[in-house]
């Protein structure tokens, strides 16, 4: 799926808490170190110094290993967690990021900072059960946050709890009726459960406020084609295709239009871009080896 409002505005959160953690916030020394790891105020006060030099000069490494020193030695410290979880962030280990959240949350007095991330890292570490798990927690933080509604909802649509998605969207979009991520989940929900009409309305209002959305043009393709509206369809995901031409759903669809349609040379050039950009797609593959052998 495309990067949807919500994930790009938690990006852009997550920076600014990232410089916020790294260069503005002091950070507490007092009370905090234990056990033979312990450090003086000063030997602290060096390494953490050394440790955000590093970070400003993006030595990621270096700076993780430092700042793990001082976690070990203020185990309670949520700083450094925060920290470390942002490190982890940068050097592309998901799992990692998601522990140092999970003990973020347990000493932190602001445990809700590290929503929706902690949810997010367990989601792309593979972590299915996790992810829900986490989400569901910071959703129980602040019950009325559509944000938490959109991350809960999004994980139950995707173990096909599409019941339970639908009244969180629902709550959602009337909670914040400006975010268009709640109401395409709304309407993707609605198709899967075959109600046709609900997602026909869905779209629409979609469509009609922010046309150039790309879930938005998608799930509206989506709807028409379940219609039986092939052209209109096509010219909606064609659409969407040009404006983000790496989206492999688009082409994933267009791809099974163009079958439909009788057009097997428009059909190939689909998949070939499917297989371009998500080369382990074994039913794609087969779609195309039969389509080529025809």
């Amino acid at each position: 799926m495309g990067k949807s409002v919500l994930q790009i505005a938690a990006s852009a959160l997550v920076l600014g808490l990232y410089y916020w953690t790294l260069f503005v916030q002091p950070v507490s020394l007092e009370s905090f170190a234990t056990g033979p790891d312990s450090l003086s105020v000063e030997q602290s006060r060096e390494l953490l110094e050394q440790s955000r030099t590093l970070l400003r000069e993006r030595e990621f490494a270096d700076a993780r290993d430092i700042t793990l020193r001082l976690h070990e030695a203020y185990p309670r410290n949520h700083i450094y967690l925060d920290q470390l979880a942002l490190i982890s962030r940068e050097l592309g280990d998901p799992g990692a990021e998601a522990e140092f959240w999970e003990k973020y949350l347990l000493v932190s007095p602001t445990p809700i900072d590290a929503c929706p991330r902690v949810g997010q890292a367990h989601q792309e570490a593979g972590r299915t059960a996790e992810a829900l798990d986490a989400f569901e927690r910071c959703l129980a933080f602040e019950p009325t946050s559509p944000e938490s509604m959109f991350w809960v909802a999004k994980s139950y649509e995707r173990a096909g709890r599409l019941a339970e998605a639908e009244e969180l969207y629902a709550r959602g979009v009337e909670a914040s009726p400006g975010d268009p991520d709640l109401l395409i989940g709304l309407g993707r929900v609605h198709l899967r459960q075959g109600q046709l009409e609900k997602a026909r309305r869905d779209a629409g209002k979609v469509i009609e406020r922010w046309p150039e959305n790309v879930d938005g043009l998608l799930l509206a393709g989506l709807v028409h084609r379940s219609a039986g509206n092939l052209p209109e369809a096509r010219r909606l995901l064609e659409k969407g295709a040009a404006k983000a031409p790496d989206y492999v759903d688009f082409h994933v669809v267009l791809g099974g239009i163009a079958e439909q349609e009788d057009r097997p040379a428009d059909a190939l050039r689909y998949y070939d871009k499917v297989l371009e950009l998500r080369p382990g797609s074994p039913d794609i593959a087969a779609r195309r080896a039969r389509l080529a052998r025809s």
